[in-house]
C-alpha cells in the first residue's frame, strides 16, 4: 500500500484555501439572511396540528411557535457557573409569594395584538 504523504508546505496551502471557502461562504450567507424584502422558507417535516401552542407538543410545531409566540421568561444555560438561569423576555421581573402562584410584571410599551 503506497501512502500519500502531505508535505506541511502543502498542507498550510490546503487549510489556508479552506478558511478562506469558509470566510467566503459565511460572508455570503451573512448577506443574505440581512437581505431585506426577500422571502424566507423554512422546510418543516410536519406542520403543527393547531397553531395554540397547549394544542401540540411535537418538536416541528415548536420551531414555529418559538417565531410566533413570546413567552414571560425563559431558561438560558449560563456556561460559567454551569447552570441554567431563567431570564426575562416579555416581563422585566416576577415575584413569587407561593409555590403555585406568580406574579409577572410586564415590560412597559408592549403591544398585544388579536391578528385582526
Amino acid at each position: 500500500m503506497d501512502r500519500h504523504k502531505t508535505s506541511r508546505r502543502e498542507f498550510l496551502r490546503l487549510a489556508a484555501v479552506g478558511a478562506g471557502g469558509a470566510l467566503v461562504a459565511g460572508r455570503s450567507m451573512a448577506q443574505t439572511a440581512t437581505s431585506p424584502g426577500r422571502p424566507l422558507t423554512v422546510v418543516q417535516t410536519a406542520w403543527p396540528q393547531s397553531l395554540d401552542p397547549t394544542m401540540d407538543t411535537n418538536v416541528n410545531a415548536g420551531n414555529i411557535y418559538a417565531h410566533v409566540f413570546e413567552s414571560p421568561a425563559q431558561y438560558r444555560y449560563d456556561a460559567r457557573e454551569k447552570v441554567m438561569k431563567l431570564e426575562p423576555r416579555l416581563c422585566d421581573r416576577w415575584e413569587s409569594r407561593a409555590a403555585d402562584r406568580w406574579r409577572f410584571h410586564l415590560r412597559p410599551g408592549l403591544k398585544f395584538t388579536n391578528g385582526e
